[in-house]
């Protein structure tokens, strides 16, 4: 069942939206690090072009619409659906709609940090050290607003990449669980409409600064707004907003698995996308 799901999602002609995901990151990323490169003559670490890309306002809210375009069908309940839930039962299709939520998720990161990842890989060395490009020449080169101090003068890049790159997964994962909640309500394309708005909630809460900005989830996928610009701060805060999802996200998961079971088919089927 869940590689039924994995392959029609993978075949599906919406997927080519991506391609204007790393059209946005190469001119907005890879082209800066390539300028960069040729003004200084100074690699990057591999690892920067990631970070850089999860540390960017712009590029996570179209990370984000990206996303939410790929999975809009997210549960997938076409017009098999009823022989897929007779042939495999409820308990096993909710639990592959699940699993296909990791691995869809994780598949989706994989293209968006391997292509920013292939793209600079002439210009970068391999090392948990920050290029002097950030840590010298950053102000010089406008490269803070991509990774600012908050980052490198609190962690070493691989720490970096690994938080950034959980604050992300979570966020997206967030988006999925929300998906599932509306379908098993009969209204998918109100959850698709409510993530939509609460990424952009959360976009104009983050540009003022606003403490409210912690209530959503795109605040807190962006890992240096956890930390002080100058003094050394504990990882306590990110860890909190990594709990805090994943606690929303099992017990988003759970609550709607406990409607499914018990909810008529005929009246989730209707709300198909």
């Amino acid at each position: 069942m869940l590689r039924i799901i994995y392959n029609q999602w993978l075949l599906n002609t919406k997927n080519v939206v991506i391609l204007i995901e790393f059209a946005l990151i190469n001119s907005n990323i890879i082209n800066k690090m390539n300028e960069v490169y040729n003004q200084s003559g100074q690699p990057f670490g591999i690892l920067e072009s990631g970070i850089m890309l999860s540390n960017s306002g712009l590029v996570v809210v179209m990370l984000s619409v990206i996303f939410i375009m790929t999975m809009s069908d997210y549960p997938n309940a076409s017009e098999d659906f009823y022989y897929h839930e007779i042939r495999t039962g409820r308990k096993q299709w909710y639990r592959s709609q699940v699993l296909f939520a990791i691995l869809g998720t994780i598949t989706y990161m994989i293209a968006i940090f391997g292509f920013a990842i292939i793209m600079v890989e002439k210009i970068s060395f391999v090392a948990n050290g920050w290029s002097t490009n950030i840590t010298s020449y950053g102000q010089k080169y406008g490269l803070l607003s991509y990774i600012p101090l908050q980052l490198f003068n609190q962690m070493r890049p691989v720490k970096a990449y690994v938080l950034s790159s959980i604050l992300i997964f979570t966020y997206l994962m967030f988006i999925m669980a929300i998906q599932m909640l509306g379908f098993v309500f009969g209204k998918k394309k109100q959850a698709l409409i409510s993530n939509i708005l609460i990424l952009i909630v959360g976009v104009c809460m983050s540009f003022f600064k606003n403490n409210i900005m912690w209530l959503f989830p795109f605040a807190n996928s962006i890992l240096w707004l956890h930390y002080d610009k100058y003094f050394k701060t504990t990882d306590l805060k990110v860890y909190g907003s990594i709990i805090l999802y994943i606690f929303a996200i099992v017990v988003i998961y759970i609550f709607s698995y406990r409607h499914f079971m018990k909810e008529d088919i005929d009246r989730m089927k209707e709300e198909i996308v």
